[in-house]
This record gives structure tokens, C-alpha cells and sequence, in this order.
């Protein structure tokens, strides 16, 4: 039997406020009991489970959640470093050019000065 717009609208406002409680539960580190038996008690009226059923999916969802969170910042935190990697790699990179382009500019300087014939491959002008 289809819901009415009032029974979705209940729906929607519940599943917000669980979303909140696991949300806020995992930013904290910890479920409060208060929580963790409301969230039961919506799990076991919403699915028809006794209240100890309830819990233990209760507490296996906020387990799974945490290892998820946790593998999300792991992830995250070997991105970082792998960015972090990479900056340091090209700032490198340009230091080592800026480096050669000085040298180059002066050796050319000198050599402008000598008023030396360029040469290039054996020949005298290469133009």
C-alpha cells in the first residue's frame, strides 16, 4: 500500500534525524546510549526485529560506519601526502630549470661579450 504525502513526510523527517544522530555519533567518536536506543527502537519498529536484534544491528551498522570513516581518511591522508609528493617534485623541477637557464644565460652572455663565432655542429653560422 502506497504512503500517504503526511506518512513521507514523517519518513523523510526520521530518516534525516538518524542521519544526524550516526553523523554527529561518528564526528564524536562515540554513541551515547540515548541515541543508540532511540536508533534502536526506530530499527525495531520499522522492521518488525525484537529491541535486542535491533541493537546488534544497530551497533553493527555504526561498527561498519566507523571502519568506513576511517578508511575514507586513510585514503584521503595518503592523497595528501601523494599531492604534498608531487608540489615538491615540480617546485624541484623548476628550481633545477631556473638554475640551468642562469647558467645558460650566462655562458651566452660571455660569449656575447668575446664576440666569438657561434658555431654549431662543425660550422660557423648554422642559419
Amino acid at each position: 500500500m502506497p504512503l500517504s504525502i503526511a506518512d513521507r513526510g514523517a519518513e523523510v523527517i526520521e530518516r534525516e534525524s538518524v542521519m544526524r544522530l550516526l553523523t554527529r555519533a561518528l564526528e564524536e567518536n562515540t554513541l551515547s546510549a540515548d541515541d543508540r536506543a532511540y536508533l534502536a527502537s526506530t530499527v525495531a519498529r520499522r522492521t518488525g526485529l525484537s529491541q535486542d536484534e535491533a541493537e546488534q544491528r544497530v551497533d553493527k551498522a555504526y561498527a561498519d560506519a566507523g571502519a568506513a570513516a576511517t578508511k575514507v581518511r586513510d585514503a584521503a591522508n595518503k592523497a595528501r601526502k601523494t599531492v604534498m609528493l608531487g608540489a615538491f617534485l615540480t617546485a624541484a623541477t623548476m628550481a633545477i630549470a631556473l638554475a640551468a637557464a642562469c647558467a645558460a644565460a650566462a655562458m651566452g652572455a660571455a660569449d656575447r661579450d668575446k664576440r666569438t663565432d657561434p658555431y654549431w655542429m662543425g660550422a660557423v653560422r648554422f642559419w
